[in-house]
């Protein structure tokens, strides 16, 4: 968020943003009219998520009657260390936000563990790791 924030000041005497500033706030711009592509690395898969409201990332489990908002057990979920509620995301004003739920095997950004129950802004283009399952997000205007 600091680095947003930053980019916001970093006006030139005209009042536009210079390039980096604004190169940086598009990166992390989300807003309603946006959705989410998951590119799902080593794949032909690509999912599409528009996030209305919080949204649990992993695996569906029958037996407990537990669907998670994003079900990724189709795509090796079980296999890759992905938990049942792996990982939430949310829209936050103007960004998005990834949260590790305590899952088992972890969950990465950009190669970086983040840490459990910690909102961690999310970038156009970061790559996450929920397990050994690996992601490439994308932001993108819905149809």
């Amino acid at each position: 968020r600091q680095a947003a924030d930053e980019a916001l000041l970093l006006f030139e005497n005209n009042g536009v943003m210079d390039d980096t500033a604004s190169a940086e706030v598009d990166l992390l711009h989300f807003d309603e009219d946006m959705c989410l592509i998951l590119e799902l690395i080593g794949s032909s898969h690509i999912l599409t998520l528009e996030i209305d409201q919080d949204v649990i990332i992993g695996r569906s489990d029958h037996a407990d009657n537990f669907s998670a908002g994003l079900d990724l057990t189709e795509f090796g979920a079980y296999q890759l260390g992905l938990s049942r509620k792996h990982a939430r995301i949310r829209r936050n004003g103007l960004q998005l936000e990834l949260e590790d739920t305590d899952s088992r095997n972890g969950t990465f950004v950009n190669e970086q563990k983040i840490s459990p129950h910690v909102p961690y802004v999310i970038r156009n283009g970061d790559f996450v790791r929920f397990g050994n399952m690996k992601v490439q997000l994308r932001f993108a205007q819905k149809a």
